[in-house]
């Protein structure tokens, strides 16, 4: 059977869709409603998995990234009505079944000849009145006519970047606490929110920990805007002008296990005009 371990994959994707948590009514009438159609749509992506190998090529890829849709809306379900007890471990399967297909998908559709796949960070420009519901009151800062927006999936939710003004008016104490140059600061900057749906149910603002001027471990909540970004579903990174001396650029990235922000790599560049890739000097790296 020539497609004998891409079948033997696509039953692991299964195992793992079948092993998402049984339908829980957390109180809400709409709720009972979306998980009873995720449990459809589970069905529906458990068949398309399936019977994809058999198919030819185009129209295994049609079936493969059908199922991958249907992933991201039971994921979406889940984010929304998953019961807390069940809700991390729903969204890991999700997020692990994405994942699998996207190996399938690699593997039996790669893009016609000259085009390139690139995971998508989408970021919009809003307004204060725009943020999810379960943001507003918790985003407390001054804010720009059209701020920064980025609401991405994340490890057991979501992640948010919602933008703040800058400081114009930053001194030196300003950018040694936060080891970020006056303009850098000057600039829009970012807040970070863990959430646990797209609404922005159960935020939370987090403090990222940095690496200070004189080599110290300090804390920020803000994040130049401009090169802040989820990496992956687990990994957030941010890239800056910094407040020390001898260094141009910084480039750090965080975890965040258990909800807690952990600093897992920081790298220094020395001279940024340079031609040619930054010669990225690691000073801490924990990945």
């Amino acid at each position: 059977m020539p497609h004998r371990p891409a079948l033997a994959g696509l039953v692991l994707i299964g195992a793992v869709l079948a092993d998402a948590p049984a339908i829980a009514a957390p109180g809400s009438a709409a709720c009972k409603r979306e998980l009873a159609a995720v449990q459809v749509k589970m069905n529906q992506s458990l068949a398309l998995i399936a019977d994809a190998m058999k198919l030819a090529p185009k129209e295994r890829c049609t079936s493969f990234f059908r199922a991958q849709e249907m992933v991201s809306e039971i994921r979406t379900g889940f984010e929304r009505c998953a019961p807390d007890d069940n809700h991390a471990r729903a969204i890991s399967n999700a997020d692990e079944v994405d994942a699998a297909l996207t190996k399938r998908i690699n593997q039996h559709c790669p893009p016609t000849a000259g085009m390139i796949r690139i995971n998508a960070i989408f970021v919009k420009r809003i307004d204060a009145k725009e943020l999810p519901k379960g943001l507003a009151a918790l985003h407390s800062c001054e804010s720009l006519p059209r701020m920064k927006f980025i609401n991405e999936p994340f490890e057991n939710g979501r992640i948010m970047l919602a933008g703040c003004k800058g400081n114009d008016h930053a001194n030196a104490q300003d950018a040694a606490a936060r080891n970020a140059s006056p303009a850098a600061l000057a600039d829009e900057q970012s807040a970070i929110y863990l959430t646990l749906d797209s609404d922005g149910r159960g935020a939370k603002r987090v403090s990222l920990p940095i690496l200070l001027p004189d080599g110290r471990e300090g804390t920020t909540d803000l994040l130049p805007a401009s090169g802040a970004s989820p990496q992956s579903r687990d990994r957030l990174a941010g890239n800056w002008a910094p407040a020390q001396e001898g260094v141009c650029r910084i480039h750090a990235e965080w975890k965040f296990p258990d909800g807690k922000p952990s600093l897992i790599l920081w790298q220094e560049v020395a001279d940024c005009a340079k031609s040619g890739p930054p010669a990225f000097k690691t000073i801490l790296d924990k990945r």
